[in-house]
């Protein structure tokens, strides 16, 4: 009866290690986070998590009053590698997740780069898992 005994307290003690270990590894990668989006974005800043929790859009809009949307700033983070993985710049524009490995990026041209013969929008798809870019046609 007393190896039942010091075997559950033995269960107990080991099932509080990991959970206590896998706080700790949670902790450690919002740290890194929120230290690489301070880095590259400043304080003010937003993310988007994908469904699965692998990967995070931190992005960041810059407004000006002329402007009637904002330059989004962005990079996705990959949680396992705690690391940026893709960051870019978008006039105007919008970043969202489409599906679990895919962001879509949505960039507008101003009116005088279009009265140039520029293309008034640029839309693209990034998959996480391939990190592959594919211009939306």
């Amino acid at each position: 009866m007393e190896n039942w005994k010091f075997l559950l307290i033995l269960i107990l003690f080991l099932t509080q290690c990991k959970s206590t270990k896998t706080i700790q590894k949670e902790e450690n990668q919002a740290a890194v986070l929120t230290n690489l989006a301070i880095e590259k974005l400043g304080t003010k800043y937003s993310i988007k998590e994908n469904e699965e929790g692998s990967h995070v859009i931190v992005f960041k809009t810059h407004k000006r009053l002329q402007d009637l949307m904002g330059t989004v700033s962005f990079f996705i983070y990959e949680k396992s590698s705690q690391s940026s993985i893709f960051e870019d710049k978008l006039n105007a524009g919008s970043v969202n997740w489409v599906s679990d490995s895919e962001i879509i990026a949505v960039s507008r041209n101003l009116k005088e780069e279009r009265d140039k013969g520029k293309t008034p929008t640029k839309v693209y798809y990034y998959n996480v898992n391939d990190k592959k870019k594919r211009i939306a046609k």
